[in-house]
Order: C-alpha cells, then structure tokens, then sequence
C-alpha cells in the first residue's frame, strides 16, 4: 500500500518511465527560502484566529486545519514532526499579503482565495504570489437575524427594508457583495473582528463570509452575545446543529462565489513554491492510497519505501513519509478540525470515481 503511494507521486513528479538509477541520482534542491528555514530552524506560517482553520489557544499557541497544513510542511523540511520547528504568524486580511512580500512568513496559510489579481499583480502588495492547489473550497453566503433577507437579495420588502450588511473590505466577499446590494446597505469593516463588532452593535443585521465564519457558534466566540440566547433556545440540538439553523440565526442557502483556498508563497523561489504545493498533494494522495498516519507508526524503523524519490534530493528524501507520519493523510485532518462544525461534502471530497472536476478559479 505505501509502495502504491510512491508509484503514484513518482508519475505526479515526472519521472515515470525512467530508471531506477535515475531515481537514485541526488537532485539537491537550490531553494534560498528552504536554506534560510533551515538555518533559521522553524518554518513561518502567516495564519488569523479562525475556528477550525487556525483558532488561538489560551497556552498561545494555535490549533487547527491550517496549522496542521503547517506542522505538515515543517515535518517535511526537517525530517523530525516536533513542533518546534514551526511557529504560525498572526496576520489579518488587511496585512497578509503584504506581511508575505515583505517576508514577515514563509508561506501564509490563512483562509486565502486564489483569484487572477493575487496571482497576477495583488493590488495591497503591489506584486503577484504563487498558489498551491486548492486545500479546501468555499463559497460566499449571508448570515445573522437577517441573513435571509441577504440570501434572497431582498431589502426593498417590508421584512427586509432595515437590512445593513456588514462584509470585510479586506476579502473577495467584498467586490461580490458591492455587485449584489446598493451602497447603502452595505457596511464596509476592516476586518473579520470588526464584522462580529458591527453585528453586536447593531450597525448591521446581516454579514457576509465563508462557511465556517456564518456559523452561529463562530460568532458568539467572537463577541456577539445576541447569539447566546439564540444558542440557548436550541435546547437539546446538537450543538453543531445550533450552530446553523438556531432560531433567529439565518444561513443562507445560496452560495454567491467561488472561493477556492489555498496557500500563497512568493514569486521568488519557484522550487520552494513547488514544495509547499508537493506536500499538499501527498496528503490528498495518502487519503486516496488509503496510507494513514499509523501505518508509518507501525512500520518498522528500516521500512521506508518512501524515501526513494521525492524530487528536491536526497536531503528531503522522506518529506512525504513525514508529513503524513506527522498529522494524518487530508482525510484525517479534516476529520479532526472541520468534520464537526463543517461536515466535508462536495467538492471537498476525495474524486474517486471520476465525476467533474474542471473548476476555473474567480478572475
């Protein structure tokens, strides 16, 4: 089976069909960025307080999918799954990019959208990045006391002739919901803190985001205490199911974008960029071979087919082998940090069976 998972990234990495010799040839990689991690000893991960995704402990040190996309690349860098060789960056929607031009991170791993402008030239950083493949896809929807007046699109009713709609101008959902409402519904905030700050203070009845960020519990963790009567009257609900439909609380059912997340490098170390995407692919690649974290648990300590081939030489010969040994195959991760409050459906899922996959990214 771990064999089967080589076979698969070989092809992925070019080189079926060569020698075994060839595979024995060092490709020393010439990566400035994975030299200065390595005589820095800790990766920089760029990341925000996010349920589910990276959300701040009370030790100070965070916890989630993202952090675990992190600890993944670290493990794979040093060889060794110890934490301490990686550290996440608190940045914001407003900074991040410019936190990652400016070199505040190596990679930032932040609930980020890949669109053509980011890729291309990202206004607030005056430069284009490089994204990985898509690590989890997302979609805009409206959500609150009057999320199902935002949802329908409707501010004109007699229900709905109060709604106000606060949306980051730091994200995509921003341009969006400037095409869907007039101006003066809208209630344009600086962050995500300030959208729950504006809910909580009346300014607005409705906001705008991404499927972890409608739920109702992320919301009462972020200050809006309208919702713990909400939360209350969910009675014996699950509390993942308070979360979504609790009375008063409206997700909307429509989805209004495209937000296909990824982790952003910069431009300057193509090799690097490549890396941090491989690593991303193993994880997905393990899920689908069926190679989990025990299995490189129970293996024995001179069983590593793995190691014969990783494409950055020998010195990350076992990048593969560790990332998964360290947090899981992406099944496992999810399963951990976002089964609960997201259960993983659609195009989250693993495509086994060869159904639709082409999915161009919002330009």
């Amino acid at each position: 089976m771990i064999f089967s998972f080589l076979a698969v990234l070989l092809i992925a990495t070019g080189i079926e069909g060569h020698s075994l010799r060839r595979l024995e040839e060092p490709m020393p990689t010439t990566s400035a960025t994975l030299s200065k991690i390595k005589e820095r000893g800790k990766l920089k991960c760029g990341s925000t307080d996010t349920v589910g995704f990276s959300k701040l402990q009370e030790d100070g040190s965070y916890k989630g999918f993202e952090v675990d996309l992190c600890h993944a690349i670290a493990a794979a860098i040093f060889g060794d799954s110890d934490p301490k060789y990686y550290k996440t960056v608190p940045s914001s929607s407003a900074t991040r990019f410019k936190d990652l031009a400016s070199k505040k991170f190596d990679v930032l791993i932040q609930t980020t959208t890949h669109t053509l402008a980011r890729d291309v030239n990202e206004p607030g950083a005056g430069v284009g990045f490089t994204f990985t493949v898509p690590y989890f896809y997302d979609g805009l929807k409206y959500a609150g006391p009057k999320g199902d007046c935002a949802d329908t699109l409707d501010w004109e009713s007699d229900e709905c002739s109060d709604l106000k709609v606060c949306v980051n101008e730091f994200t995509t959902w921003y341009p969006r919901t400037q095409e869907l409402f007039p101006p003066d519904v809208l209630v344009p905030v600086p962050s995500d803190d300030a959208m729950y700050a504006g809910l909580e203070a009346g300014d607005c009845n409705a906001f705008s985001g991404e499927g972890v960020y409608v739920l109702l519990s992320t919301a009462v963790e972020n200050g809006y205490t309208g919702g713990d009567m909400m939360m209350e009257v969910g009675g014996d609900m699950d509390p993942a199911e308070v979360s979504r439909s609790a009375p008063g609380w409206h997700i909307g059912a429509n989805t209004y974008s495209k937000e296909p997340l990824a982790m952003v490098t910069r431009e300057d170390d193509p090799q690097f960029s490549d890396f941090v995407n491989w690593v991303l692919q193993g994880l997905m690649t393990a899920e689908e071979q069926g190679i989990t974290a025990a299995d490189f648990a129970e293996a024995a300590p001179d069983d590593t087919p793995m190691k014969l081939y990783s494409g950055f030489g020998d010195e990350y010969e076992t990048m593969f082998k560790m990332s998964v040994a360290t947090v899981g195959n992406y099944g496992e991760i999810y399963e951990r940090h976002l089964q609960e409050i997201m259960p993983r459906s659609g195009l989250n899922m693993l495509n086994t069976d060869n159904v639709a996959q082409q999915y161009p990214h919002p330009m």
